[in-house]
């Protein structure tokens, strides 16, 4: 099982070396996420993101998103250029208890459309 977990991520890693562009970024409110976008080719891209949601845990998310997937020009044309994107993923989170005696951790999954 662990070799086709290393091949799997060799292969991913061995063709993200060749896409472009790339891009982080963050948020901050009710918690903090950081986040990493790669280009997989001119309309697909890998979006994960890492997170403590509201100060009580720990999420990551990995979403495989295609950019402009409807070819619906953006209304505004500023600095740059602007596109759309959708995709479909899953996330992964962890709560901790606001008792720190406890040992309970919930954990719940989510999909993202």
């Amino acid at each position: 099982m662990k070799k086709y977990l290393l091949i799997a991520v060799l292969a991913v890693a061995s063709l993200a070396a060749y896409a472009q562009p790339r891009a982080i970024g963050g948020r901050i409110g009710y918690g903090v996420e950081f986040s990493y976008q790669h280009g997989l080719g001119e309309s697909n891209m890998v979006q994960l993101e890492v997170g403590v949601p509201g100060f009580y845990g720990l999420e990551a998310a990995c979403t495989y998103d295609w950019i402009d997937p409807f070819n619906a020009p953006v209304p505004w044309e500023e600095k740059g250029e602007w596109h759309w994107y959708m995709g479909v993923g899953g996330a992964v989170q962890t709560k901790f208890p606001s008792d720190a005696g406890c040992s309970f951790q919930q954990r719940s999954s989510r999909i993202r459309l």
